[in-house]
């Protein structure tokens, strides 16, 4: 999202004014979903991203294990689709993305009969662009919704799963992105709006939080919140703090655009988190420790590296 403009877009559309979030509104939470589970963030390294103020608003893994990212249209610059080595952060191959601010990204592959992919959603254009790995265009496909708006989007190995700034996350297919079914994210009883950049591993969708008005759901800082989703109950059961890794970004502060908004998981269990003008990406080790009674409820085993949703 252009800078400064997604909250009042969003608050726009939403008919609400900001105003200071408590410290934890999940203090008075109904008692019947208990409040997410705070996950550890444990930082393993970093490589550079290709400048300081790449405004990302998209990232994924390739299956040979390097990342694709998008970035979107500000300061003069066109939005971008480039494919990074895993390694040291290098530029393999980029496009630029005309006429459009460029949103999230998912890399589909695996499907039978059909080569790897990536699916670039856009934020006001009302339409993806569908490209190969080389980052050939291969078709521009409209794109409905109810916000009118694109910003993330995730493959769990069967469908894709997109956001669109409110607490819905709608089911497409991977072929057409026709919505073939959706539903509603809540942490501790209440919606979650504000989901933007998606990624999906092992049943679980991941959902960066970008920071707005009422109804912000978060018992951490706002615009630093990572949930983990069950996307069969919708439940928010579990959620990291970046703030750490936002302010080793941004050691002086002051860019209140600079919010985490792009996560890769890796086959190992670690992932990649980057931001909007954060200087890295980061690789991570996310781990938990719940009591059973907050995990019932989850169906898959987690990408986490110590941990699963409903065993410890």
């Amino acid at each position: 999202m252009a800078r400064g403009l997604v909250a009042a877009s969003l608050l726009a559309a939403t008919g609400c004014a900001a105003i200071p979030m408590p410290e934890n509104p999940f203090a008075t939470a109904p008692p019947s979903e208990p409040a997410p589970t705070t996950l550890s963030v444990q930082t393993l390294g970093t490589i550079p991203q290709p400048s300081a103020t790449q405004f990302v608003e998209g990232l994924d893994a390739l299956p040979d294990g390097n990342l694709v990212e998008a970035t979107g249209a500000v300061d003069g610059q066109p939005s971008r689709l480039m494919v990074l080595a895993s390694a040291t952060g290098r530029v393999l191959r980029q496009v630029d993305v005309k006429g459009v601010f460029a949103e999230g990204l998912a890399v589909v592959h695996g499907l039978p009969d059909r080569p790897p992919s990536i699916w670039l959603l856009t934020w006001h254009d009302q339409v993806a662009l569908h490209y190969g790995t080389d980052l050939a265009l291969l078709a521009t496909v409209p794109l409905t919704n109810p916000t009118g708006q694109g910003w993330g989007i995730c493959f769990d190995g069967h469908e894709l799963i997109t956001s669109d700034g409110s607490a819905t996350l709608t089911r497409r297919s991977p072929a057409t992105l026709a919505v073939t079914g959706a539903f509603t994210v809540t942490a501790a009883g209440r919606p979650t709006i504000g989901l933007n950049e998606l990624d999906c591993a092992d049943g679980v969708v991941w959902a960066n939080q970008f920071p707005t008005g009422p109804g912000l759901t978060t018992p951490l800082n706002s615009g630093n919140t990572l949930f983990a989703i069950d996307p069969y109950t919708g439940r928010a059961g579990t959620a990291a703090d970046l703030a750490g890794l936002q302010r080793a970004e941004h050691p002086g502060g002051g860019d209140p655009d600079a919010v985490p908004n792009g996560i890769a998981i890796n086959p190992d269990g670690t992932a990649w988190i980057t931001g909007k003008d954060w200087r890295d990406l980061v690789r991570v080790r996310l781990t938990e420790k719940m009591p059973k009674s907050v995990g019932a409820g989850y169906h898959h085993r987690g990408p986490f590296a110590l941990r699963t949703f409903y065993d410890v």
